[in-house]
């Protein structure tokens, strides 16, 4: 275990204890590192959950700027009361643990935190983050679709929401269109649309005049489905009521 005497050394303002095999508790007495900016305890075997202690003394460190505990044991849900209250916090690495649950959307309202790395833990949901110049959520188990205004995260340089169980179409626009990378949402098989497969077609309207080019480019796209129906374009100068037609399920 990490002897709390450490806490006595003042005027200490990084301390690297990275790729040990220190195990137990988060330490308890951050409150006397007030100069502490840089925090490593990464790849050691600290377990169980955040010290209500460690969530209120941590926060007292208002020159953190980085803080690294990836790759350990810690579970249950992330503590926002510990996250929000460090101003200067500008990169947290979290991945490589047992958390669990929701993100916390407070997480959105911190102005500095610039890279945040959640990867490979088990949470379900994120909230809509801004200011991260680098957002991590890879090998998770963060379901349903995702949230269009992830384009609004202007400063958005790198992005990971490979191997969890997003579903739907993928978003476009803002930031992401400079992120024209596949391999995003690499095995997230739920997903289509943009730089992924195209999605299925679910319902085309013929209206008076069919647009050929247009519905033969459509099913180029989604070559599965009935490629008989391209006959019903030919017919756009017969004088028939508009026309809706949707893809058959697949037995």
């Amino acid at each position: 275990m990490l002897p709390q005497e450490f806490c006595q050394l003042v005027l200490l303002n990084f301390l690297d204890l990275s790729s040990n095999q220190i195990y137990g508790d988060l330490p308890t007495c951050w409150s006397n590192l007030q100069q502490l900016f840089f925090l490593d305890l990464s790849s050691n075997a600290f377990s169980g959950k955040v010290p209500t202690s460690t969530s209120k003394s941590l926060p007292i460190c208002k020159n953190l700027t980085m803080v690294d505990l990836r790759d350990n044991r810690l579970s249950a849900e992330i503590s926002s009361r510990i996250w929000e209250s460090l101003p200067s916090l500008k990169i947290l690495q979290l991945c490589s643990n047992m958390f669990e649950g929701y993100i916390p959307w407070q997480l959105s309202n911190h102005s500095q935190l610039q890279l945040l790395d959640l990867a490979d833990n088990q949470l379900v949901e994120f909230a809509n983050l801004k200011g991260l110049q680098f957002l991590k959520l890879s090998r998770n188990n963060i379901s349903g679709s995702i949230p269009n205004d992830i384009g609004n995260m202007n400063a958005l340089e790198s992005l990971d929401l490979s191997c969890n169980a997003f579903s739907g179409r993928a978003p476009t626009g803002g930031q992401l269109e400079t992120l024209n990378d596949p391999s995003i949402y690499s095995n997230d098989y739920g997903l289509c649309g943009t730089v992924l497969s195209a999605c299925p077609i679910e319902s085309y309207r013929f209206g008076s005049e069919p647009n050929k080019d247009e519905f033969r480019s459509l099913l180029s796209h989604n070559h599965r489905d009935c490629y008989w129906i391209l006959a019903m374009v030919e017919l756009s100068y017969l004088d028939h009521p508009p026309l809706v037609y949707s893809t058959p399920q697949v037995l």
